[in-house]
């Protein structure tokens, strides 16, 4: 499997540069940048993984095991980042359905803070549904890393006991 991170990292600059002078927001250009940051790290370290596996056949077993996982422990960081980010955006909605409720009491800009709120909770489901789509990614390549991991020990296993005096 090729892959081009070169390429991809420029267009990933190139598109957030365009959005942020398009769209003049910026945190639809960091979802973006999350968005190419999560992608890029899967190939690395889809890159490692098939390293690992090829040195395994090397030198031992165990040091595909070793890179495993570093890939556990860099999967369940961004897990719990992304867990965290959803929880801190959560409240933060929160809190402005608090202010929004207060100021639909008190203030005489009703219709402007209605569109407002109306706008910060689109953002918010749109939001939440792109870190779900995230979450779903990093768990299918997950399932698809230690599938590999199975399929190629079951290989070396087999021509290791094939091979080995019994």
């Amino acid at each position: 499997m090729k892959i081009k991170t070169g390429k991809r990292v420029i267009l990933s600059i190139y598109l957030s540069i365009y959005l942020s002078i398009y769209m003049s927001n910026f945190k639809f250009v960091s979802m973006y940048a999350l968005k190419e940051f999560y992608s890029i790290l899967s190939s690395y370290l889809s890159i490692y993984f098939k390293l690992s596996i090829y040195l395994s056949m090397f030198s031992s077993i165990y040091l595909s095991f070793i890179y495993l996982s570093i890939y556990f422990y860099i999967f369940y960081l961004s897990f719990l980042l992304s867990i965290i980010y959803l929880i801190i955006h959560h409240l933060f909605c929160k809190i402005l359905s608090i202010l929004f409720n207060f100021s639909v009491k008190y203030s005489r800009f009703k219709l402007a803070y209605c569109f407002l709120f109306i706008y910060l909770s689109i953002y918010r489901v749109y939001l939440t549904s792109y870190f779900i789509y995230l979450l779903i990614y990093s768990f299918f390549v997950l399932g698809m890393h230690i599938y590999l991991l199975l399929k190629d020990l079951s290989i070396y296993l087999s021509i290791y006991l094939y091979k080995s005096p019994i």
